[in-house]
């Protein structure tokens, strides 16, 4: 049986009272610890204390364990705080325990412990911390003091505005600083204090380098059990008094400033009623001068009739003295109808006897300012409401709040993400950048844009642009993460849309100028599959080309296939002979699901299961497709399609480049072999022609030569018929020599019969005999034997090129250089005249120097033709000896 003193203190205890065995179970339990669980008295005895904890935490049991350790061990005595679940939520219990050694009920009673519901004043010591910190933050100075007058507690303010660290001013009293208090009537002002509890006056205020400065302190009288204290809050009034002081001397600069501010003055004599109100007051609610009351109760009437009763009595407090200053905000009447914010202050004016006479004051119209606050009242609204996120959460990163935008870009509600951990919104991968951005934050104190990867209820991964602050505790520790969010999915997709097309145009300008600047058809196949593959990112890619039919298809260049060269088994219905045929690119998503195609076993053995074909056109006929071709489903998109397309006529303009040159190159070929035999036959008619005229007319003129003079031995000594005779003598051997000459012209017989540097040398003497330009002669052939075809060319740009200098160049001397290189014959031929034009190097009907370069390349040289620095022209061959026409060797 419990006994009579224990049943009362089970009862009267306004703590829970526990009593447990020695195996925990609880024996006794007052009702104030039943009415915590939320059960009677019946259903708590019995229960098995830790075993309860247990089930609400983990942490709470081994608290209790420990307590119970530390009880046992010899202190008798021990105490704990803990974390419940309870039918009423989550509690903070404070638990003081104690051994005993007291018997009841048969079993020997191990502990006795008290149990109070600390979790109120949990939440009032963290909302008393931020006061606090606002307190230490403010821009007033906030000091509090003893009945003795002593200082207690300045805020940062304080210590800034008066110039004193705060251990200096603790050490002081308020009188030090505060002259309107004195130490010798301290006392009295003390109970000045005590007995008006609350209340504004205006003092000054000594600094520490003795200067002195006017302030308005507001005083609260406060009382804690059988402390007293006073708190003060000051703020620097000097600016007002220097404007008071300019309005007192000039009342024009007053009148404006009021206007601007939109404040008036009123004035009431308390003993004539009679109301003085500044028009200025009567303008800011819209009325005439005219309508200006001149009495309190017409000025009442325009006060909103639910603030009237709180300015009547604050107007009656300040004349009973128990406010010094008449101050109070409320509504009242414009002339349109509404009603505008008025703050209203005022002070008594008393007499000798300390009677009221007057009450003077002033309007301020403060519409606007509370217009303001509406507002701000309605940004919270926004805020929850905003287009973008906005979260706070604790140093472990829980959420504390968070609007309707962040839960729901991650796919939530706020209620479902309230006590969360930021963690939650992060994939294992994202959380080492996650971190870093935290780790800045904690840092600096901040961090600014700064784009983090979150990841979406249902698994997806997305980008947002994140803004973050710390609040601080009063000891400037980490309190609370803030922070803003924007979700740039749109905007970062766009960019890497961008940058994708970029690359791709870049790629294709990359793939134009190797394709104008190479003209290794192969070389430039290669680097196509390479670079489609690359900027695509896919695994195969392919040139495949048509035969002439349109029936066979061979993979002339790939990346990511093993057979390069091998022809495919596909006729030319597949999807890459659909798109030639059809000259339009074809996409297949998934060739596992698309019956439209037989792809080719080419296909199929390297796992293709997307694929894009491009036609490449070519000279005459389609040349064959580009195949970009994905492992894995792919959405080649319309970028894509573009960009393959813009490969592809790059090839087609490149094979139709390389097979025009290719046509050029072989009828250009042609042409010089034609030319080459051309200039062979026309040397060996001249050749024939020339020995014919040298040997058949040569031999009957000189015949002819022969019997004319046997004739003219046996003529008779007539004077006339022998004068005939001579002059036929004459004329006969006049056309022997242009025989002679005409046959040397054709063909020089020194040339074939003595070799090219013999001609070369009579050439240059018979140049300077019959132009009379001085030549100069530099022979080094040797006895190198020149094929006579090599031979003649040289000569004959040799005679082209002196014909040239006689009757172009006006040159004073010519000099003329052949020598022999290795297998290689120089001639180079230059003057000093006028120098040769460059219409006249590049016009086509300078026929003579096309007929130089034409004769030296059929046999594979080179003439170049220029105009020298120093005036004159040059005109150099380089002949090889080791050919006789282009591409064939000797």
């Amino acid at each position: 049986m419990r006994s009579e003193f224990l049943t009362a203190l089970l009862q009267a205890s306004r703590d829970g009272l526990v009593v447990t065995d020695l195996d925990g179970t609880i024996v006794e339990a007052s009702d104030s610890f039943c009415s915590l669980l939320s059960r009677s008295r019946p259903e708590v005895i019995g229960i098995c204390l830790p075993s309860w904890l247990a089930e609400s935490s983990a942490d709470a049991n081994q608290s209790w364990l420990e307590l119970e350790q530390r009880v046992f061990d010899g202190s008798g005595r021990g105490e704990c705080e803990l974390e419940v679940v309870t039918p009423r939520g989550v509690r903070r219990l404070s638990v003081t325990a104690m051994a005993v050694d007291q018997k009841d009920g048969g079993k020997e009673a191990r502990l006795v412990s008290v149990w109070r519901d600390v979790t109120k004043r949990k939440l009032e010591k963290r909302a008393l911390r931020l006061t606090q910190f606002a307190v230490d933050r403010a821009t007033e100075c906030i000091l509090r003091m003893r009945s003795d007058g002593c200082l207690l507690y300045v805020n940062e303010a304080t210590c800034r505005t008066l110039g004193y660290s705060a251990d200096e001013l603790l050490s002081m009293k308020i009188s030090d600083i505060d002259m309107g208090f004195s130490v010798k009537q301290w006392s009295r002002q003390w109970d000045d204090i005590r007995s008006r509890r609350s209340y504004t006056i205006e003092s000054l205020f000594r600094k520490r380098d003795g200067a002195v400065f006017p302030v308005d302190v507001s005083i609260s009288y406060r009382k804690f059990g059988s402390d007293a204290f006073a708190y003060a809050v000051a703020r620097d009034i000097s600016k007002r008094r220097q404007a008071e002081e300019a309005l007192r001397l000039i009342q024009d600069r007053y009148a404006m400033a009021t206007r601007a501010a939109r404040t008036g003055v009123w004035d009431w004599n308390v003993r004539t009623g009679v109301f003085f109100v500044d028009p200025i007051i009567m303008k800011i609610l819209g009325y005439e001068d005219e309508d200006t009351p001149d009495n309190k109760p017409d000025w009442d009437k325009l006060i909103h009739p639910d603030d009237l009763d709180a300015a009547v009595d604050a107007a009656r407090d300040c004349l009973d003295g128990k406010t010094t200053v008449y101050s109070l905000e409320h509504r009242m009447l414009h002339e349109d109808g509404s009603f505008c914010w008025i703050l209203a202050r005022g002070q008594v004016v008393r007499n000798a006897a300390g009677n009221p006479i007057r009450v003077v004051g002033t309007n301020t119209d403060i519409t606007e300012r509370r217009q303001a606050e509406e507002e701000l009242r309605e940004f919270q609204v926004i805020a929850d409401n905003a287009n973008y996120g906005m979260a706070v959460g604790d140093v472990a990163g829980h959420l504390l709040y968070l609007n309707n935008n962040f839960a729901s870009v991650h796919g939530y509600t706020v209620d479902e993400l309230l006590g969360e951990n930021l963690a939650l919104f992060h994939s294992d991968d994202q959380l080492a950048a996650v971190r870093e951005v935290n780790a800045t934050l904690l840092r600096e104190g901040k961090y600014g844009p700064t784009e983090v990867w979150h990841t979406h209820r249902d698994g997806t991964a997305f980008p947002m642009l994140m803004n973050g602050i710390i609040i601080p505790d009063d000891r400037g520790a980490p309190l609370f993460l803030a922070t803003t969010a924007v979700d740039i999915s749109p905007r970062v997709k766009a960019e890497r849309a961008l940058e994708a097309k970029e690359h791709q145009q870049a790629m294709i300008a990359s793939l134009g100028r190797q394709a104008l600047a190479s003209g290794d058809l192969d070389e430039l196949l290669g680097e196509t599959v390479r670079s489609v593959t690359a900027t695509l990112g896919i695994s195969l890619c392919g040139i495949i080309e048509a035969g002439a039919d349109g029936s066979e298809f061979l993979l002339r260049e790939g990346v990511g296939w093993n057979c390069v060269g091998v022809e495919l088994d596909v006729g030319p219905e597949w999807q890459g002979g659909r798109a030639m045929h059809q000259a339009k690119t074809i996409v297949v998503e998934d060739t596992t699901e698309d019956s439209r195609f037989d792809q080719p076993s080419l296909f199929r053995d390297h796992g293709v299961i997307s694929s894009a074909t491009v036609p490449i056109r070519g000279w005459g006929r389609p040349f064959g497709v580009l195949a970009a071709c994905a492992d894995r489903r792919r959405a080649f998109d319309g970028d894509d399609v573009s960009f393959l397309e813009g490969v592809a006529n790059i090839l087609a303009h490149a094979l139709e480049r390389t097979q025009a040159e290719e046509a050029l190159a072989m009828s250009q070929e042609r042409l010089r072999n034609l030319a080459a035999r051309l200039h062979a036959v026309r040397e060996e008619e001249r050749t024939v022609i020339a020995r014919d005229i040298h040997d058949q007319l040569g031999q009957s003129l000189t015949g002819l030569k022969m019997d004319l003079s046997w004739l003219m031995r046996r003529l008779p000594e007539d004077p006339a018929i022998r004068d005939r005779a001579e002059s036929m003598e004459a004329l006969l051997d006049s056309t022997v020599e242009s025989v002679r000459s005409i046959s040397t012209q054709l063909r020089p017989p020194i040339l074939d019969d003595l070799g090219l540097e013999a001609a070369v040398e009579w050439q240059v003497h018979e140049f300077a005999r019959q132009s009379g330009i001085n030549c100069q002669l530099d022979l080094r052939v040797g006895d190198t034997f020149v094929r006579e075809e090599h031979a003649t060319a040289a000569f004959r740009i040799l005679q082209e090129s002196l014909v040239n200098v006689a009757r172009h160049a006006q040159a004073d001397s010519v000099t003329v250089e052949v020598r022999l290189v290795g297998k290689t014959l120089f001639l180079v031929v230059s003057d000093d005249g006028c120098g040769i034009g460059d219409v006249t190097l590049s016009s086509a009907r300078s026929i003579g120097l096309i007929g130089m370069r034409e004769r030296a390349g059929a046999l594979g040289g080179e003439v170049d033709i220029c105009r020298m620095g120093t005036g004159g022209t040059r005109v150099k061959l380089e002949l090889p000896l080791e050919r006789s026409i282009v591409g064939e060797a000797l």
